[in-house]
């Protein structure tokens, strides 16, 4: 296992995380129904970023500042495209980390805006990693 710094994911890495992450959510029929999306929604991610480190040859220790960097970067770009999302309410710490229960509830809150309706199609910008 290498020992690279989980930090050294920025950028293009975490766009192609994010990127992963919802093409995995638009091809997976479990989030179609809207019970039970948040779970599913935790369990794309997770499968997302474990095959990242596993690509990599990341320690787990990589895991969760992977995982939150991610997060990190959906948040404020949710947040940037409030005027196409209303109600986007996602809380940052004192470290400016994204509470990860509050993301994942603002993509299954504007699931279908962000996934489903056609009329919303500016990408995400991974400019925050």
């Amino acid at each position: 296992m290498s020992d690279a710094a989980p930090l050294d994911v920025v950028g293009e890495g975490i766009a192609n995380l994010i990127e992963a992450f919802f093409t995995a959510v638009r091809a997976s029929p479990d989030l179609q129904d809207q019970e039970g999306r948040s779970a599913e929604l935790v369990y794309e991610l997770d499968q997302v970023v474990s095959t990242y480190l596993d690509e990599q040859g990341l320690s787990a220790d990589a895991y969760q500042l992977i995982q939150q960097d991610v997060l990190n970067t959906i948040a404020h770009d949710l947040i940037n495209q409030q005027d196409a999302l209303d109600d986007c309410d996602v809380s940052f710490d004192a470290d400016g980390n994204a509470d990860p229960s509050a993301v994942v509830a603002a993509i299954d809150h504007h699931f279908d805006q962000l996934f489903i309706d056609d009329s919303f199609s500016e990408p995400l910008d991974p400019g925050y990693g």
